[in-house]
C-alpha cells in the first residue's frame, strides 16, 4: 500500500514534543515494507528544513538532527516529479489558501489515489473536500 505523508509526519519522527504513537506506527510500517511512502521530491528538503530549524532553536541536539537524516536516507520513497503539475499545484495553492509545498502533497495524493496524512493545520481543513486528506491521529484506528 502507498501513501503520501507530508513534512509535518515526517518531522515528528525525530521531534520529541511532536513524537505520537500513530506517527511511529506509520513509520514502522514504512520500515517493515507495509507501506511505501510517496512523496514529491520537496518532502525530503522540507523535512530537512524543519529539522535543522529545531536544531537551531535547540529543540534537538545536531546528534539527533544526523540521525533524522540518516534514517531519512534509507526509506523506502517513491519520489515524483511533479514539474508537469505545475499548475495544478499553483491552482489548488490558490484556491485552498495553502502554501505550494502542501498543495503539492495534495497533488500528489490525487494523481497516485492515495491518502494524504498529515497533522498540517491548512491541509486538514480540507478533509472534508478531500476524502483521502487523513488526520494523522486516525492512523491507528
Amino acid at each position: 500500500m502507498m501513501i503520501v505523508a507530508d513534512a509535518s509526519v515526517s518531522a515528528s519522527w525525530f521531534l520529541d514534543d511532536e513524537v505520537s504513537a500513530e506517527s511511529d506506527a506509520l513509520l514502522k510500517e514504512v520500515i517493515e515494507g507495509k507501506l511505501i511512502l510517496v512523496e514529491p521530491f520537496i518532502w525530503y528538503c522540507e523535512t530537512l528544513n524543519i529539522i535543522q530549524m529545531a536544531v537551531r532553536r535547540k529543540r534537538i541536539s545536531v546528534d539527533r538532527a544526523r540521525e533524522g537524516f540518516s534514517l531519512l536516507k534509507y526509506l523506502p520513497v517513491e519520489f515524483h516529479d511533479l514539474l508537469g503539475n505545475s499548475f495544478q499545484i499553483f491552482d489548488s495553492a490558490l484556491k485552498y489558501g495553502l502554501s505550494a509545498y502542501d498543495a503539492s502533497y495534495l497533488t500528489l495524493a490525487e494523481i497516485r489515489g492515495t491518502e494524504l496524512y498529515t497533522a498540517d493545520k491548512d491541509l486538514l481543513k480540507l478533509k472534508k473536500e478531500f476524502k483521502y486528506v487523513k488526520d494523522i491521529r486516525t492512523f491507528l484506528k
